[in-house]
């Protein structure tokens, strides 16, 4: 169950298997992209959100959203890390690994992710559409930005962390 901190929180019942890491709504509100780790594996996932079609029990009590199974995503990237969507259609994906983060484009239908450049030390992304800037969050409490998935990314002076859209 994916449980939310904070003040007007709801609970989630995921049906998929395994853990998850990182996750990242659609603008759609309908679709939700989930970084699951499943023992040693990690994989990208996308997956519908199934709302409730009425209260269990009074007029008061709704059933909790349901995140079905999800489909996995990009079997190249071995270890994504951190996800966010790009646009409808596509999201972006940090993979860690032993040679160093990338960044990947991948569309939800199946398509092969592309790589994209990354700045050195990236621990995560955000995006908020090809008209806003990328954001990567890096070790050591900075961030940097990209105008675009192709760089170039410029390091900010001052210290943030996991940078986020509202």
């Amino acid at each position: 169950m994916l449980e939310p901190a904070g003040k007007g929180s709801t609970s989630v019942i995921f049906e998929g298997d395994g853990t998850i890491s990182d996750l990242s709504v659609a603008p759609d509100g309908i679709r939700i992209a989930l970084v699951v780790q499943n023992g040693s594996r990690r994989e990208l996932e996308v997956a519908s959100i199934i709302q409730p079609q009425a209260p269990q029990t009074g007029p008061d009590i709704a059933a909790p959203p349901r995140v079905g199974a999800g489909t996995p995503l990009a079997p190249d990237l071995a270890n994504p890390v951190s996800l966010d969507w790009y646009d409808t259609d596509d999201l972006i994906a940090l993979n860690g690994g032993g040679d160093g983060d990338t960044l990947w484009e991948v569309p939800v239908d199946g398509q092969p992710a592309t790589q994209q450049t990354i700045p050195p030390n990236a621990a995560s992304i955000t995006a908020d559409g090809p008209r806003n800037v990328l954001v990567a969050g890096l070790a050591g409490g900075y961030l940097a930005v990209s105008p675009g998935l192709e760089g170039p990314w410029q390091q900010l002076a001052n210290k943030g962390q996991d940078p986020a859209y509202p």
